[in-house]
């Protein structure tokens, strides 16, 4: 159960802040119309990604990153979508429907395209760097700075040891 929610997370995740819904929607129609009507390559597309899901559910660490195999796929998917659903508007001559979902592909893709600039901006800094950057300016010196555990350089902002005392006790 634990490694179902934790899959599922992941999933959302990636779905929210990589992806973005009008893509995920593209690309799930995508993936029904490989199964159901795909040539065997597609079809094999379809099988990598199942295979690829359960090899990361079953995984003991899961994080968005570790999805990011299926994402090509999921590309190949959405855009095989796109271009079935533009050619059989044209062949039933909907020319004004066309037109419409083109429309609706332009605005989906903007959308996303401005999602991913947006989250780009706001998570370029790197964190432990701006934080190390306000204690050296608001700590005074020889402070004690608490720690959860033992200081891990990856888990830390950057300190200098002999300005300040790190302390792991001072946590409660």
């Amino acid at each position: 159960t634990q490694n179902l929610l934790a899959t599922l997370f992941s999933f959302v995740n990636l779905t929210r802040w990589g992806l973005s819904w009008p893509l995920l929607i593209i690309s799930a129609m995508g993936l029904v119309l490989f199964i159901l009507r795909g040539k065997r390559s597609e079809k094999l597309a379809v099988v990598w990604i199942a295979i690829y899901s359960i090899f990361f559910a079953l995984a003991k660490f899961q994080m968005v990153r570790y999805i990011l195999p299926i994402v090509p796929f999921l590309a190949l998917a959405g855009a095989f979508s796109i271009l079935s659903v533009c050619r059989w508007l044209k062949e039933r001559s909907l020319h004004w429907m066309l037109y419409l979902f083109t429309c609706m592909i332009i605005i989906s893709l903007g959308w996303t395209f401005l999602y991913t600039v947006a989250f780009e901006n706001i998570m370029s800094g790197e964190i432990r760097t701006e934080a190390g950057r306000w204690i050296s300016k608001n700590i005074p010196e020889n402070s004690k700075i608490g720690m959860v555990r033992d200081p891990w350089q990856f888990e830390i902002p950057p300190l200098n040891k002999e300005k300040y005392r790190l302390d792991r006790k001072s946590v409660v």
